[in-house]
C-alpha cells in the first residue's frame, strides 16, 4: 500500500469507511437512473420524454443542507457563511484566471455535447438502435464504466507524470472520436469497445481537468473553484433536451454527428484561444 501515493488516503481509518460508502451511493444512483430511464422509454416510446427525464436527474439536484455540520457539532461561526458570496468570489477568480476559465469551458462543452450520448440517451441507443433488452443496456453502460475505471486507475498510478492541460485536450478529442465511431457502429462488440475507449478518455480528460484546477489555483480558493466546477454540469440537461428534440426530426446518427463536430470545434477553439496557458509544454496549465 505504501508504494503508491494514490493509496495513501486509505491509511486513514475514516477514509476507508467513506470511500466504499461513496462508491455504493454513486452505484445506486447510476442504477436508479438507468432503470428509470429504461422504464420511461418503454412506457412512453418517446426519446424526447427520455431526455426530459434525464434533464430533470440534473436540474433538481438538491444543493441544500448547508450548515448541517454546525448544527450537529454546536459550533457557531463568528461570521455567518454566505454561499452566494463564496460563489461570486469563485466565479470572479475563475474569470480572471485564464487556465481556470479554459478548464471550465471544457467542462461545460463536454456536458453539453458529449455526456448526453453516453448518459440519458443510452436506453434509447440500446433498445431502438441495437435492439437490445435490459441486459444489453447493462453491457453498454458497463463498457463505458469499465473504461472510466481503467482511466482512473492509470491516472492514480501515473498522474504525477502527465501534463494536465495537454492531456485534458488530447483525451477530450479521443473521447469525441470514440463517440462518433460508436454512433455509426452497427456491430455490437465494436460498439462496446468504442464505449470502453470513450469511458477511458472521458475519465482521463475530466480528472486531468480537476488536477489542473487544483494545481494552478490559490489554496484558499480551491473549495470555491471546485464548487464552480460543479456548476459546469448544468449544460447537460440543455444538451439532452436538444438531442431529444433533434433525434425524431433528423435521426440519432446525424444528431450525434452534429454534437460531436460541435464539441470538437469548441475544444479546438479553447485550445487556440488559451494556447499559451494550455498547449505549450511550459504553460501554467501543465505545471507539475
Amino acid at each position: 500500500m505504501s508504494g503508491y501515493a494514490a493509496l495513501a488516503p486509505f491509511r486513514v481509518r475514516s477514509y476507508r469507511f467513506q470511500w466504499p460508502a461513496d462508491l455504493c451511493t454513486a452505484w445506486a444512483l447510476e442504477m436508479e437512473t438507468i432503470i428509470l430511464g429504461w422504464y420511461v422509454l418503454v412506457e412512453s416510446g418517446s426519446v424526447l420524454m427520455l431526455t426530459i427525464f434525464g434533464a430533470l436527474l440534473t436540474m433538481l439536484v438538491d444543493g441544500g443542507r448547508r450548515g448541517h455540520a454546525s448544527a450537529v457539532t454546536g459550533a457557531q461561526p463568528r461570521t455567518a457563511p454566505s454561499p452566494w458570496r463564496d460563489l461570486k468570489e469563485g466565479i470572479a477568480y475563475v474569470w480572471r484566471t485564464p487556465q481556470l476559465l479554459a478548464a471550465m469551458s471544457v467542462a461545460a462543452l463536454v456536458n453539453l455535447t458529449a455526456f448526453p450520448l453516453t448518459g440519458g440517451l443510452m436506453p434509447y441507443i440500446a433498445r431502438d438502435l441495437f435492439h437490445l433488452d435490459q441486459q444489453g443496456l447493462g453491457w453498454m453502460v458497463a463498457s463505458f464504466s469499465c473504461g472510466a475505471f481503467i482511466g482512473s486507475v492509470c491516472l492514480s498510478v501515473f498522474g504525477a507524470r502527465v501534463q494536465p492541460a495537454r492531456m485534458m485536450l488530447a483525451t477530450c478529442v479521443v473521447w469525441y472520436l470514440c463517440l462518433l465511431g460508436f454512433a455509426f457502429s452497427t456491430y455490437l462488440p465494436l460498439a462496446l469497445l468504442l464505449l470502453l475507449g470513450a469511458g477511458l478518455a472521458q475519465s482521463v480528460s475530466m480528472i486531468t481537468l480537476a488536477i489542473m484546477l487544483l494545481r494552478t489555483s490559490e489554496e484558499r480558493f480551491r473549495g470555491r473553484i471546485m464548487g464552480v466546477r460543479m456548476l459546469a454540469i448544468y449544460p447537460l440537461p440543455l444538451g439532452l433536451l436538444i438531442a431529444g428534440a433533434m433525434i425524431p426530426a433528423i435521426g440519432f446518427r446525424l444528431t450525434a454527428t452534429i454534437l460531436v463536430v460541435a464539441g470538437l470545434m469548441m475544444t479546438a477553439g479553447v485550445a487556440l484561444a488559451w494556447r499559451t496557458h494550455l498547449v505549450h509544454r511550459d504553460a501554467i496549465g501543465n505545471a507539475h
